[in-house]
């Protein structure tokens, strides 16, 4: 921000529209006398640097690809190790490892009226 100095008591009063104000700064805003300042233009990369680059590229997708099949190998596992994903259907409960099924049960009823 600009400092604004205080009028001296000879100076135009608020009441004078001529717009006169003389605003000091530090004079660093602009310099006429230095040329104007460009941007630095972009690094290129040396031959071996861009080798380097492409292997580090090339490693790392290698290892993200590793990690997502040993993150999906583990899934698979641990749902087709899971007992209840090979339930048939129709099993209605399971003991000492045997699935009883609902056919089962039906016949045992019918044994009983019988």
């Amino acid at each position: 921000m600009a400092k604004v100095d205080t009028p001296s008591p000879g100076a135009a009063s608020h009441s004078d529209a001529g717009f006169e104000v003389e605003i000091k700064t530090s004079g660093r805003a602009h310099d006429a006398g230095v040329a104007a300042r460009t941007a630095p233009a972009a690094p290129t990369l040396s031959p071996a640097r861009a080798a380097a680059k492409a292997r580090v590229r090339r490693r790392n997708v290698r290892l993200l690809a590793i990690g997502a099949l040993v993150l999906a190998a583990g899934i698979l596992y641990a749902f087709v190790s899971n007992p209840n994903f090979s339930v048939p259907s129709d099993a209605v409960a399971r003991v000492n490892g045997e699935y009883i099924y609902n056919s089962d049960i039906d016949r045992e009823i019918n044994l009983t009226k019988a």
